[in-house]
């Protein structure tokens, strides 16, 4: 059994080990030095804007702030702005994506 945290001890953890003070990640975020304070004591919960914008800053997954992921590296941020990028693409473009991943995505398991 994986062990996960609640959003407020993830959010002070990943804050402090990627070296940020609460005034630097509120900023970094767009949000008051009290509103990352009240996160992190477990008082508010950001909306789903910020939410997002805290795993980008943080280098973290939503999952992993949310608890639903006990890796802290999972590449989280990267990954889903390399997937955002297929809505730049066409239909049959994003097909092509797609269909390029399950064939990569099976050579490596067979």
């Amino acid at each position: 059994m994986i062990t996960t945290f609640p959003f407020s001890d993830n959010v002070a953890y990943a804050r402090r080990i990627r070296g940020f003070s609460v005034a630097q990640l509120a900023a970094a975020v767009g949000v008051s030095p009290s509103a990352i304070s009240h996160y992190e004591a477990g008082d508010r919960t950001p909306g789903a804007d910020t939410l997002i914008r805290l795993a980008d800053v943080l280098s973290v997954s939503t999952d992993y702030l949310l608890g639903r992921s006990a890796d802290i590296e999972a590449g989280g941020a990267e990954a889903a702005a390399t997937l955002g990028k297929l809505g730049q693409l066409s239909s049959e473009e994003q097909e092509t994506v797609r269909a390029l991943l399950d064939t990569l995505v099976e050579r490596r398991t067979t």
